[in-house]
Formats: structure tokens, C-alpha cells, sequence
């Protein structure tokens, strides 16, 4: 816009340490700058150009409590000596919890004629700020998803339920937290149960339930959920990618050797990378899961691929899904179990589970595709798929995935006993 002159700017920053094993702290800029001189309302003389206000807030607080420990103001630009005075004001938030209020609070202690405005604004602009910081702080210490523990998911209810629309007490993320905080004290029951950190392995064909089992008892259990499949599936999704043929031992070898194919958790979440990019979402098409199955035959492959499954589950504490996990990967696991449904349960969940994804399945294609994928898993050379040594095997083709955790976790808890 043509004749735009910058008149005035107000810069506030707020940032978050961590300063201790229980302890963050907290520090909020406001910075307000005029660009031209003014007559002063109340002195009738011109004012120049500069600094108007220039304040600063440090608030410690406990997490996950969010409890204001200690909290400080200074104000090295102010436009009157009186507005010093309000830093002392703000030792009245301390023992002030950041959760649903705290808003109204400050408001209430400082509002209009008890306090600053400017220093108001500041206050409330690290409320929401300081939550952001204080739940990155607790997500990056904890060592997957559930090992919150089922108070901080209470406080962390009390604290976002009904601030936005979109955390409404009614609303579905508030209904999907809660079923998430009844998971987490029943997690922590079973982990009870089961003492030591175990390593669980669930073997079986496409369609026989794995994926989604394996999710709910690694949720359970709170252990790491692998997904060794994934892992095949990367490099078979950079193989298309890059045009490498599926039955060349030495490019795949050589594609195997650039991939860095890793498992990482991110957010809680286990990803999957590839040539290093994220490939999570890439790699589960029907195109990629052929080409997997193909290229899992490979002796090379599987071979580079070998360690990284083993780093995952050298500690403990892993249910890790796919077809040789109990036969060649974790052949010392503590548990093992085979899954298995007959052909035409299989061939249906798997034409449910593309047509709920959005794709247009065809159920006759999907039928050749699942057979394929039977005869390459169970007709390769290099660990073909088979019932692991030791193994309990579930038919689950007329049980739901409720009764199927159920008797994984009987099972679990009587094997720990067991080797107890």
C-alpha cells in the first residue's frame, strides 16, 4: 500500500527451559516501540519516537501441577515511575494453578485498577504458552505414549476441557481423552500384573488379525509396538520409487545400503523413515504390501534389516508383529503367538479394511492378492512363514479383537508368572 508509514509494533515472546527434573520455567517479553513522535495527552509536550514499554515476566512452575512456584516482573522502559510499582503485583499469581480459570484469576487479581494492562496481557499470553511448553516438556521425558501416569492425565483434562470449542466437554477429542485416560489406569494395572519388561511376538498371515492386536496389547502393556512389516515395506515403497527391480539381489542390497531404513518414535507415535523422508503413510498401499512381500524373500534384505528390528527389542518391553519374529528375530521371546483365520475371513477383513480407507477395492483382486501374498510368505527361501517353536496359536476367524486381547494378555500373565 502505497504511503504506508510503520506507526507503532508490539513484539511478545514467551519461552520455555526445563530447569529441573520436575521444573520449568517460564519467560515473557512484551516490547511496545513507537516510530514517530507524539503529543503527550497528559503533559501536552511532544514525546519522541522509542521504546514505550519494555517488560519481562519469569514464572517457575511445577509439572505437571502447573502450580506457579515463583514468579518476578521488571520493567526496564515504562512511560510513567508509577508503573513500577505493579511489578510486585504479580507475586500475588503465585501458588496459581495454570488450569481452567486461570484466565478469570488474573483478571480478578490484576485487572484494571489493581494492576497493568500491558503486564495483564503479558500474564495471559503465557497461560496458554506455558502449557504448550510445560506438555512437550512431559511428552519428551516419558518413554512412550503411556507412561503418563493416570494423574497428569487428570490434570491435563482439567486443564483443556472446555478452553476452545474444539476441546468442548462434548465434543469427540474430549470423549477420545477420556477413553484414553480408562486405558492408562488399566495399563498400569496389567503392567503391574506382568512385572518385568517382556518381549512378545506375533507371527501370522495378512488378515489374521496382527496389526490391530498388536496395537491394543502394546497399549495395554504400555510396551513399544514394532511393526516389522513396515520396515519391508519401506524399502519395497523407495524400490518403486526409484525403479529398482524386485528380484535383483545386489540393487536391493545396494538401495538397503542407502535406505537408513529406521523406526523412530515421534509424538508418541512409532514412524517409519526411508532414504530419509517419513514414509508412515506412503508405504500402506496394496502395491507397496506386494512388493514388500516380495522383496522380504531376499536374503540380502532381510539380512540388513535384521539389526534394526533386534536394536528395537534388545531392552525389553516390545510386542513386535510380522512373519518371522518368533522363528528367526526374537527367537529367545518371552512370548510368542501365532495368529491365523481361514482364507475367506481373511480375504474379507482385508476388503473392510481398504474400503474404509477410502480405496476402490475390488473383493475378487483383493482375494488373488491375499493368496499371493500367502504363497511368497510361506514359500521363500529365506524365513518363510510358519508357526515359531513354542508358540500359542490363536484362530480368531469367529473371535472379535476384544476376546483376542483378552487371552493374549491370559497368556502374557501366566508365561511372566511363570518365568518369575
Amino acid at each position: 500500500m502505497k504511503g504506508k508509514n510503520l506507526l507503532h509494533s508490539r513484539n511478545m515472546t514467551v519461552s520455555t527451559y526445563e530447569i529441573g527434573q520436575d521444573e520449568i520455567l517460564v519467560k515473557g517479553i512484551l516490547r511496545d516501540e513507537r516510530f514517530c513522535p507524539v503529543i503527550s495527552s497528559t503533559k501536552g509536550i511532544e514525546l519522541p519516537a522509542g521504546v514505550v514499554h519494555h517488560m519481562t515476566v519469569e514464572m517457575t512452575l511445577a509439572v505437571p501441577a502447573l502450580e506457579i512456584l515463583a514468579i518476578d516482573a521488571a520493567m526496564p522502559a515504562h512511560p510513567f515511575p508509577e508503573c513500577l510499582e505493579m511489578c510486585e503485583t504479580v507475586r500475588q499469581l503465585e501458588g496459581l494453578r495454570l488450569t481452567s480459570g486461570y484466565t478469570a484469576e488474573v483478571r480478578r487479581r490484576l485487572g484494571k485498577a489493581k494492576g497493568c494492562l500491558h503486564l495483564t496481557n503479558l500474564l495471559l499470553a503465557m497461560g496458554s504458552a506455558a502449557v504448550q511448553g510445560a506438555w512437550t516438556f512431559i511428552k519428551r521425558k516419558r518413554k512412550h505414549p503411556l507412561s503418563i501416569t493416570p494423574r497428569q492425565m487428570e490434570d491435563r483434562a482439567e486443564l483443556i476441557l472446555d478452553s476452545c470449542r474444539v476441546w468442548r466437554k462434548d465434543g469427540p477429542l474430549a470423549a477420545e481423552l477420556r477413553r484414553r485416560m480408562k486405558e492408562t489406569a488399566s495399563a498400569q494395572e496389567d503392567g503391574k500384573k506382568i512385572g518385568r519388561k517382556l518381549v512378545i511376538t506375533i507371527d501370522g498371515p495378512a488378515g489374521s488379525g496382527k496389526s490391530t492386536v498388536s496395537k491394543r496389547l502394546a497399549d495395554k502393556l504400555s510396551y513399544l509396538y514394532l511393526d516389522t512389516g513396515a520396515l519391508y515395506r519401506a524399502v519395497a515403497w523407495l524400490a518403486i520409487r526409484e525403479g529398482t527391480r524386485q528380484d535383483d539381489e545386489e540393487a536391493l542390497a545396494e538401495l538397503c545400503r542407502r535406505a537408513r531404513v529406521s523406526v523412530k518414535r515421534v509424538g508418541g507415535r512409532v514412524r517409519y523413515f526411508a532414504g530419509g523422508k517419513e514414509v508412515s503413510d506412503q508405504i500402506r498401499t496394496e502395491e507397496v504390501g506386494l512388493a514388500a512381500s516380495r522383496i522380504s524373500a531376499v536374503p540380502a534384505v532381510r539380512r540388513a534389516l535384521l539389526p534394526v528390528q533386534q536394536e528395537a527389542g534388545k531392552n525389553g518391553g516390545i510386542v513386535a508383529e510380522g512373519r518371522d519374529m518368533g522363528t528367526v528375530v526374537f527367537k529367545n521371546a518371552d512370548v510368542k503367538f501365532y495368529l491365523e483365520a481361514s482364507e475367506q475371513v481373511r480375504i474379507q477383513r482385508r476388503f473392510k479394511e481398504l474400503a474404509a480407507k477410502g480405496e476402490n477395492a475390488d473383493f475378487s483382486r483383493v482375494a488373488t492378492d491375499l493368496s499371493q501374498r500367502d504363497r511368497q510368505d510361506r514359500e521363500r527361501a529365506a524365513a518363510p512363514l510358519k508357526v515359531p517353536r513354542g508358540a500359542i496359536v490363536i484362530d480368531t476367524s469367529a473371535l472379535d479383537i476384544d476376546q483376542v486381547l483378552q487371552r493374549m494378555l491370559d497368556d502374557v500373565e501366566r508365561r511372566a508368572k511363570g518365568s518369575a
